[in-house]
C-alpha cells in the first residue's frame, strides 16, 4: 500500500497504509475515510488475535473531525464519509469497535462487509473455534451480508458459537445475510441496544436472532425488520429480557413469520414486555414457549 512519512503511526503525516497485523494492547487506532481493500482479501480483511495483557483494551476508531487523535497532518477529509472494511475474525479479548456516526440505517462510521458471496460459510464478524473472547463492543457499525442467496447457505452477519462474554452491539445496523443476523451459543453478558436489523433470507434456519444456550442476554430498543421464519429463535436460555423494540413488515412484499418470538427448548426467567409488533403477517405471529418455561412473562405489548 501507500507509505506516509515514516509509515510509523505516530501522526497523520507518518500514518499506517493499512491496520498493522499486530496491534498494541492500551493503543487506539483511528481510520482515516475510504475503502481497505475489502475486495483483496474478500473473507478476512483483518484477523483480531492480539495476546491479551491484563485487562488493556485495544480500540479501532473510525477518525472524525472531534476525535481523530494527533493533530499532526489531519485533513477535514479523512473524517468525511465512512470506511469500508472487510469481514474480520476475532479470538483474543477486550476490542472497541467504534465508527462513531451513524444511528438506525444510515451513516456509521464503519461498514463492515462481506464481498465472498459464493463461500457458503461466509460471515462478516467472525469468532472462529479457537475464539475465547471477552469484553468486545461494537458501536456505530453497519454490518452488511450479500442478501438472500438460496436455501442452504448459512451466510451469517454475526456468528460464534464459544463460550463468550460480555459482548455489546450499540446504534449498529445489521442486514441481508441469508440465515441469521446475531448467531450466539453459549454467551454470557450480552447487550443489544439501539440497533437496527433488516432483511432475513431464504435460509431454512434463517432467524434475526438465535441465541442457543444464552445467559444475561438484555435487547432493548431495537428495530427488526422483514424476515422470512422468526424475528427471535431461542433455545436453552435464562436471563433474558426483550423490551422497548420494534418488530414489523415494511409496506413491501417481504415474507410471512412462522412466530415472531418463539422458544424452542427450556427457557428461565425470559421476560418480553413493552413491545411493538406492527403488521406481521404468517402462520403465527405471536409469542411461542413450546417445551418448559420457568419464570417468563410477556406483558404490556402493544399489537
Amino acid at each position: 500500500g501507500q507509505t506516509y512519512g515514516t509509515g510509523d503511526g505516530s501522526s497523520w503525516t507518518n500514518a499506517f497504509s493499512d491496520l498493522p497485523e499486530s496491534l498494541e494492547r492500551g493503543a487506539a487506532y483511528y481510520l482515516a475515510s475510504g475503502d481497505y481493500d475489502v475486495t483483496e482479501e474478500p473473507s478476512l480483511w483483518h484477523g483480531f488475535d492480539d495476546p491479551d495483557e491484563g485487562e488493556l483494551f485495544i480500540g479501532i476508531f473510525k477518525a472524525t473531525g472531534e476525535n481523530h487523535g494527533s493533530d499532526e497532518g489531519w485533513e477535514e477529509a479523512f473524517g468525511q464519509g465512512g470506511a469500508e472494511l472487510g469481514p474480520i475474525s476475532i479470538t483474543t479479548s477486550r476490542y472497541v469497535f467504534d465508527g462513531q456516526l451513524g444511528s438506525l440505517d444510515s451513516g456509521h462510521g464503519f461498514r463492515v462487509s462481506t464481498r465472498d458471496c459464493d463461500d457458503e460459510h461466509a460471515k462478516v464478524v467472525h469468532f472462529p473455534w479457537d475464539s475465547n473472547s471477552q469484553y468486545i463492543a461494537f458501536r456505530h457499525l453497519e454490518l452488511a451480508h450479500c442478501g438472500p442467496q438460496s436455501f442452504t447457505d448459512p451466510h451469517d452477519v454475526v456468528y460464534g458459537n464459544r463460550p463468550l462474554q460480555h459482548i455489546s452491539f450499540r446504534h449498529c445496523y445489521l442486514h441481508d445475510p441469508n440465515r441469521g443476523q446475531i448467531v450466539m451459543i453459549d454467551w454470557n453478558d450480552v447487550l443489544i441496544d439501539h440497533c437496527y436489523f433488516e432483511r432475513n433470507g431464504m435460509q431454512e434456519e434463517t432467524h434475526v436472532m438465535a441465541p442457543n444456550g444464552v445467559t444475561n442476554l438484555v435487547v432493548r430498543h431495537s428495530v427488526f425488520r422483514d424476515t422470512n421464519n422468526s424475528f427471535i429463535s431461542f433455545r436453552g436460555v435464562e436471563n433474558v429480557y426483550f423490551y422497548s423494540n420494534v418488530f414489523l413488515f415494511g409496506e413491501e412484499e417481504w415474507g410471512s413469520v412462522y412466530s415472531a418470538i418463539e422458544s424452542l427448548e427450556d427457557a428461565r426467567n425470559v421476560k418480553i414486555f413493552n413491545n411493538t409488533f406492527y403488521n406481521l403477517n404468517g402462520l403465527n405471529t405471536g409469542i411461542r414457549f413450546m417445551q418448559d418455561a420457568t419464570g417468563c412473562e410477556v406483558y404490556n405489548n402493544l399489537w
